[in-house]
């Protein structure tokens, strides 16, 4: 079969912003860290999603009063595949990072099975619909009707760093609908949550073995933060 190197673009969600490339990683291109083309210049990301969603995932700075990036208007919407999202990006430099500025769930759970919100949780709030989900490019064709979740006011979100010539394993985030909902309503709140498994590094290695065979770079944790989205900034 034919190889290719990974910086070749070889999918149309692409979008660049504050020194910024991220676009979903291909299950047949190969990262290899030690022997890859613009080895230095590529990273891969994994981020596990519960419930699985799609995220809208942009670029920006980490500065003394927060996240500073141009949000949606400069993201890209990448889906989850068995509850993970992989992605390929430019590595962060500096005071780079990249930040899930939006959530699209494909289901959320109600009564007992809502997790409960810690100290560490953003709340976030259905994004309206004139106001559209936001994102360099258009949000899945699969979304259908199902609403995206943002970040108001003070809320947090969560952010991380991408690692050359690694594969980064940044965290889980759980996304909950913040009360009980009927079936049929749509909730307007949710909390999003980072979550901490020690079994999840083993099962991130089990999805690439999986679904991506031809990465075969370490995997290595860059646990993700929550931080306030300054907006007076972008």
């Amino acid at each position: 079969m034919r190889s290719f190197p990974l910086r070749l673009v070889v999918v149309s969600l692409l979008a660049v912003g504050c020194a910024g490339q991220i676009s979903e990683m291909p299950t047949w291109v190969g990262f290899e860290e030690d022997n890859v083309e613009g080895g230095d210049d590529v990273a891969v990301i994994v981020l596990k999603i519960t419930p699985p969603a799609e995220i809208l995932l942009a670029a920006g700075r980490i500065g003394p009063d927060g996240w500073r990036g141009k949000g949606p208007a400069s993201g890209v919407w990448l889906s989850a595949r068995d509850g993970f999202v992989v992605a390929r990006v430019s590595p962060s430099q500096d005071e780079m990072a990249y930040a899930v500025v939006q959530v699209r769930p494909r289901h959320l759970a109600g009564g007992k099975e809502r997790g409960e919100p810690t100290y560490e949780t953003g709340f976030w709030s259905a994004v309206p619909a004139d106001a559209g989900a936001g994102g360099a490019t258009q949000a899945p064709a699969k979304a259908g009707n199902r609403p995206a979740y943002g970040p108001t006011g003070e809320a947090r979100i969560p952010l991380f760093k991408a690692i050359a010539g690694r594969v980064a394993f940044v965290g889980t985030i759980r996304i909950d609908a913040l009360r009980e909902f009927d079936a049929g309503e749509t909730p307007q709140k949710v909390g999003i949550t980072p979550v901490v498994s020690p079994d999840d590094i083993e099962a991130v290695r089990r999805l690439l073995a999986s679904h991506y065979p031809k990465i075969r770079a370490r995997v290595v944790p860059s646990p993700l933060q929550m931080m306030r989205w300054n907006r007076a900034a972008e």
